[in-house]
């Protein structure tokens, strides 16, 4: 048996968010990765998606652990007008190694979070 490495292990994490609406990437939307540890979080990144609705979270070390993936949908709403239903989607994800791509599709009433392989 191999053992689990303790501290920080190569991994990366990004994500692409997409708005199933326009049929198009989701520019400006604020995402927050955090580190659930001792009962509470620890920010670990912040970044706003880009044109393409891309962000880079993470590229490099992290620790490994249960996380919290934060979108902001409210502030994505406000910035095109609408008034929004769903204020943030949240995911808790456990991280270990590797490549850890993200997605969340998003619509007016609706959102979801998968692991995607680009």
């Amino acid at each position: 048996m191999t053992a689990r490495p303790r501290g920080p292990v190569a991994t990366t994490v990004s994500t692409h968010a997409l708005d199933a609406e326009r049929g198009g990437g989701a520019a400006g939307v604020l995402v927050r990765l955090a580190r659930r540890r001792d009962g509470g979080l620890e920010v670990v990144a912040e970044a706003t998606t880009d044109a393409a609705g891309r962000a880079t979270l993470a590229d490099g070390d992290v620790v490994p652990g249960d996380y919290e993936l934060r979108f902001d949908l409210a502030g994505y709403s406000a910035a095109r007008g609408t008034e929004p239903f769903l204020v943030e989607l949240t995911a808790v994800v456990r991280m270990d190694r590797g490549r850890y791509h993200l997605p969340v599709l998003v619509a007016t009433h609706a959102a979801t979070v998968y692991r995607g392989s680009a």
